[in-house]
């Protein structure tokens, strides 16, 4: 790497991710969030309730399953889904396994 002189070479460098080693796929997006702030997102609104013929059709569209029980229970689960058990790591969790912008 080459010397650093400069404090704004410094910052760049610490922001390319090409010097780092391999990361988790929510950091490009993280680094974004975290420079300029993330949307104010207020109260989330709970999910609507689905009828098995309308869960299947949104996940055959390509929505995501997000099973949120302990992964003790995940042995048995719906096909396609990930698990992310609900603690005190959840949004972490969830924010490293699912792909941004996916329903």
């Amino acid at each position: 790497m080459a010397e650093l002189n400069k404090k704004d070479e410094f910052v760049q460098q610490c922001l390319d991710l090409k010097h780092l080693p391999k990361v988790p796929p929510y950091w490009s997006r993280m680094r974004k969030m975290n420079t300029e702030g993330p949307a104010v997102l207020g109260m989330m609104p709970e999910p609507e309730a689905l009828s098995p013929d309308e869960f299947e059709g949104k996940q055959q569209d390509g929505a995501l399953v997000l099973d949120c029980r302990q992964p003790e229970a995940f042995g048995v689960h719906i096909p396609g889904a990930l698990n992310v058990g609900m603690g005190s790591s959840f949004p972490t969790w969830t924010g490293t396994v699912l792909p941004p912008d996916t329903p």
